[in-house]
This record gives structure tokens, sequence and C-alpha cells, in this order.
């Protein structure tokens, strides 16, 4: 459904698709070549705590900001603690304290190590094996079972991973013990 916005670099008003922000590709191009910091102000939008980045995100949800029209990607992060903060020495990361992938409020940013971030992390229960990963849809009774099931060759791979609602390839690599070995 479109309606009417008004282009962020001729300020004329056109009809479109909410989220659009210029009128026309020329407009487009040349507000590309507008300061980074006034486009990175676009899109975020501050609540009590952190402060969102509302523009494009990659998978994993963090933010990007693509600079000119030959693209040069900076993570939102990363570029709001550039900004607020100062240059990144290199091979650092930088960390959220609250872990909001997308928030860029430098107060909720510091730098740290790749392995700062994996402690950060395991100190925070966001890591770990099996049930205690936050990602894991399955339980170690669903392992046990799985495991049961195929080795007592009444179901195929296949059935399972439909049954389970995980991939053929993740029920091989829990028979084969590459996944969740410490179940027994």
């Amino acid at each position: 459904m479109n309606i009417t916005l008004v282009c962020l670099y001729c300020e004329k008003t056109f009809s479109g698709k909410a989220g659009r922000k210029y009128c026309s590709r020329p407009c487009y191009l040349i507000g590309q070549k507008r300061p980074l910091i006034d486009r990175f102000w676009e899109k975020v939008e501050k609540t009590d705590t952190c402060w969102l980045w509302i523009g494009v995100r990659v998978p994993g949800g963090y933010g990007i900001l693509q600079e000119g029209t030959r693209p040069i990607s900076h993570s939102a992060h990363r570029l709001s603690y550039q900004l607020h903060v100062g240059p990144i020495p290199h091979g650092m990361r930088v960390c959220h304290t609250c872990d909001t992938v997308h928030c860029v409020n430098p107060a909720h940013l510091f730098l740290g190590t790749a392995k700062d971030n994996s402690q950060d992390m395991v100190k925070k229960g966001r890591s770990g094996k099996g049930e205690r990963n936050a990602m894991s849809k399955l339980t170690a009774n669903d392992v046990k079972k799985i495991r049961h099931l195929y080795f007592s060759g009444t179901v195929t791979q296949k059935a399972l991973a439909k049954q389970y609602g995980v991939g053929q390839a993740t029920i091989s690599n829990i028979t084969n013990r590459r996944l969740w070995p410490h179940v027994t």
C-alpha cells in the first residue's frame, strides 16, 4: 500500500511504500553522499535503555549501514562506537553489555578481544551444550529417543528429522555422536 512520503534529499512529496526515503534514484545517489552521521541517526530509535537500530540488519540481528554508491558496509554498533567514543584498535571487538545485538547505545558498548567476548557470553549464560544452548530445538531426552529409535531400525533419519523439526543432517550428526556427544 502506497502512502505519501517526503524525499530526504529534495523534500518533494511522493507516493511510495513505508520506509522509502527518496523519491528517485538520483535523489538516492545524492542522499547516500550525505554525512554518515546524519544517515546513522535516521536509523536509530532511542528507548529508555537501548538505542535500537531500525535500519538494515544482517541475519543474526546486527545492524549495517552502507556508505557510498559502491557500498562499504559498516556494522552499526561499531560505527556508533567510533562516532561516540573513538577509534577501534586493530583486532578488537565491540561487545554489548545489554546483549541486544541491534543496540547502538555507546553506553552499552565496550571493547574486548574475541576471548573477552566469549567469556562475557559464558558468564551471562548465553552459551552451552545441549539444552543450555538457547538455540537448541532438542532436549537430552529427545536425543536419547532419536538414538534409540534410529538404532532399533524402525525409523529412518528423514522420518526422525520431520518428527523433531530438524534437518536430516542433524539426525545423522546425533546418531554418529558429532552432536550431543555428552548424552548417553
